[in-house]
């Protein structure tokens, strides 16, 4: 396992060190910041329900609807 971890850490500082080095990165990178300082973008937020809750609004809603066919 040890093995495996030194060779991803090597993986990931030969690709960092690559990535410094090309210069099309280096403006992709100049660019993200400044459309950010512009506010432009902006990370998206997710609002979803957690899971228990859509479980459990669906699951009543199914058994109203059930309820209501059997009266």
């Amino acid at each position: 396992m040890k093995n495996l971890a030194n060779r991803l850490k090597k993986t990931i500082n030969v690709e960092d060190k690559r990535k410094s080095e090309d210069p099309k990165i280096r403006e992709f990178e100049q660019l993200l910041d400044e459309v950010e300082q512009y506010g432009c973008a902006k990370k998206p937020e997710y609002t979803f329900p957690m899971i228990d809750t859509i479980g459990k609004s669906t699951y009543a809603l199914l058994n109203k609807s059930f309820n209501r066919d059997l009266l």
